[in-house]
């Protein structure tokens, strides 16, 4: 079998799903789809013999049931926030933050701290598509909305709870919490370019003010992320690096204007399932560690567990 063909057979799933998304075929088709034709390029190209199929089965299986469950609970919370509408309460609430003459510290907080923490607990860019319509009603063209909304998607591997970084790991022969260390460690340079940009699309010379507060949210993020992947590991890191950049601009605001927007019922209800979530992955990483918990416990402080 020629290496043309394998190299085909390899990118024949990714160019199918591709393919069907932008025929705008639905999602799940799209990723049937691509599984068939996985499975097709195995069997009909390379052609595992028995052992090879057992060996993968025994050392990704757990990674793929892993995996799977964590997308299935992000979607589970993504389906119920757009239903009961919660995700709504907490952009609208974030908005009024920002109502007053100096829309960059409002922009900065639904970037680097709404986006990012949206992306982290649900993944599948939801974080942009919450934000970016809040963003055109701030001034930004429609453009330049989504554009920013993107800038802000800086904690991929931390994204829906560190499911990418989980698979990265094991296909490395890594340990997951050291893999998410060092990535959370080299995130500083992607978070000051994003920054920068973000400041310059916004407002094309920002302010000495401006810049002061931009290295304010890059330093506290930044070392939130390294903070949180040292102490508890891998899935709630983008939530607590997110959550605050979150306290440090509601405190801005707090200065700058004396008091922030009541908070409702609505909004209390709407945080809950966020508190829920990031409560039982802590508590499940505490009681392991006070446990000494042997190695291959991990999966009960991933967010199914959780």
């Amino acid at each position: 079998m020629s290496a043309l063909v394998q190299t085909g057979a390899a990118v024949a799933p990714v160019v199918v799903v591709l393919a069907l998304l932008a025929l705008r075929s639905p999602s799940l088709l799209a990723g049937s789809a691509g599984l068939v034709a996985a499975l097709v390029g195995a069997i009909t190209v390379f052609r595992p013999d028995d052992d090879e199929v057992l060996a993968s089965l025994a050392q990704l299986g757990p990674t793929v049931l892993e995996v799977a469950l964590i997308l299935l609970g992000g979607v589970l919370l993504a389906t119920a926030l757009s239903a009961t509408g919660s995700r709504d309460h907490i952009a609208g609430w974030l908005e009024r933050v920002g109502s007053g003459d100096d829309r960059v510290p409002a922009i900065l907080l639904l970037v680097f701290g709404l986006t990012p923490f949206m992306e982290s607990v649900t993944g599948f860019g939801l974080g942009v598509v919450i934000t970016a319509p809040l963003l055109v009603r701030m001034g930004l063209s429609p453009v330049k909305a989504v554009v920013t909304g993107l800038l802000g998607l800086v904690l991929v591997p931390w994204g829906s709870l560190g499911p990418g970084t989980l698979v990265a790991a094991e296909l490395g022969g890594q340990d997951v919490a050291e893999l998410g260390y060092w990535s959370a460690l080299l995130t500083l340079p992607v978070l000051l370019v994003s920054m920068t940009t973000v400041l310059v699309v916004v407002s094309t010379r920002p302010s000495a003010r401006h810049v002061v507060l931009g290295a304010a949210v890059v330093v506290t993020q930044w070392a939130a992320l390294v903070a949180a992947n040292a102490a508890v590991g891998v899935p709630p890191s983008g939530i607590l690096a997110s959550t605050a950049v979150i306290a440090l601009l509601l405190g801005v605001g707090r200065a700058r204007h004396g008091v922030l927007p009541a908070v409702t019922a609505e909004l209390g209800r709407a945080l809950i399932p966020f508190a829920v979530l990031l409560a039982g992955i802590l508590g499940a990483s505490a009681v392991l560690a006070l446990a000494g918990a042997p190695a291959g416990t991990g999966w009960l402080t991933s967010p199914p567990s959780g």
